[in-house]
């Protein structure tokens, strides 16, 4: 390989992006953002775990940020999604009323609050929650002249199939002060 060659795999770098949900559905549905046949099935997780997004959004926690891979087609972006489809596809179902939140005793809801959106749809909550959820502002990040559906692939893959799993002491470890001690097995 000669020195003329060597190069970053992709010429641009990424850039990170904030947009509402509301816009990101509009772009959803008017074709702007779309999901790439390489993406799993969109019935991945179940209404639970769906319902415990809603509740995230609605009420400002953070959800990881998204990643599309950006193209031009006729002078309009376009943005394929390369991680985020679950997320994405559940929070246009509870857009559009097609995910109704499970109840309190199917999913554990933090806030005290729950009462006013467990077991409704986007239309039943109360106006408060339907604004949060519409102005909750998405963390995107753009990934630029990929070229090859086999790089946003192996992006997608590192993302989602290299992960260590949390363990339950090491999550409360970062919530909570272990100074006393760890719980039994979580010794370091």
């Amino acid at each position: 390989m000669t020195e003329n060659n060597i190069r970053p795999l992709i010429a641009e770098s990424s850039t990170s992006e904030s947009t509402t949900v509301e816009v990101t559905m509009n772009d959803l549905k008017n074709g702007i953002v779309t999901i790439p046949d390489y993406q799993r099935d969109s019935d991945q997780w179940g209404e639970p775990t769906k319902s415990l997004l809603i509740e995230s959004v609605i009420n400002n926690l953070s959800v990881p940020a998204f990643f599309f891979e950006v193209s031009l087609s006729e002078g309009v972006e376009r943005n394929e999604v390369v991680d985020g489809q679950q997320r994405l596809t559940t929070m246009s179902e509870f857009f559009t009323n097609k995910l109704r939140l499970v109840d309190s005793q199917d999913a554990p809801y933090i806030s005290p609050n729950s009462v006013h959106y467990a077991s409704k749809t986007f239309d039943e909550l109360p106006l408060v929650y339907q604004q949060a959820f519409k102005k909750y502002r998405l963390t995107v990040i753009k990934l630029r002249g990929l070229g090859d559906m086999r790089l946003a692939w192996i992006i997608h893959y590192r993302r989602n199939f290299h992960a260590v799993i949390l363990r339950a002491c090491d999550f409360f470890d970062a919530l909570l002060d272990f100074s006393w001690g760890f719980p039994p097995g979580c010794e370091l």
